[in-house]
C-alpha cells in the first residue's frame, strides 16, 4: 500500500487506485482515462466542516490532525480498513506531494497500529 496524489507521474494504469476526496478528479478523467475506474472508500473521506476550516486558514496541520483523528480514524478498525483496500492499494487525493495532507494522517494511523509503512509514491 502507498499514498499519492490524482496528478502524480507515478500513478498510472495497472494500479489499484483509492480516492478518499470528497470529491472525483474530474477533470482528469479526459487526460487520464483510467482515473474513471477508480474506486471509493467513503469511511476516510475527510469531513466537510473539517476540510473548509482547514482550506479557509481557520486550523493549522495539527488541529487538522487531532481533528481528522478525532472525527474519523478513532471511529474505524484499523485492521478491517487495511483489510478493506488491500495491500497492493495506492490512496489517492488532491494534495501534492509535500504537502500536508490526510493521506498522510491515514499512513502514520496504519503504521502506529499496524505497523505497516505507507510510503508517499
Amino acid at each position: 500500500m502507498n499514498t499519492s496524489f490524482y496528478k502524480s507521474d507515478r500513478v498510472h494504469w495497472g494500479i489499484e487506485l483509492v480516492r478518499v476526496s470528497n470529491i472525483p478528479p474530474w477533470w482528469l478523467y479526459f487526460s487520464r482515462p483510467w482515473l474513471r475506474g477508480i474506486r471509493t472508500y467513503k469511511p476516510l473521506y475527510p469531513p466537510k466542516d473539517l476540510y473548509w476550516d482547514y482550506l479557509n486558514g481557520k486550523i493549522s496541520d495539527e488541529q487538522y490532525r487531532i481533528r481528522y483523528h478525532i472525527k474519523v480514524l478513532s471511529k474505524l478498525n484499523p485492521e478491517k480498513v487495511y483489510q478493506d483496500l488491500g495491500q497492493d492499494t495506492t490512496i489517492l487525493c488532491f494534495c501534492k506531494q509535500g504537502n500536508f495532507c490526510h493521506r498522510e494522517v491515514i499512513a502514520e494511523w496504519f503504521y502506529d497500529h499496524l505497523g505497516i509503512e505507507v510510503p508517499e509514491l
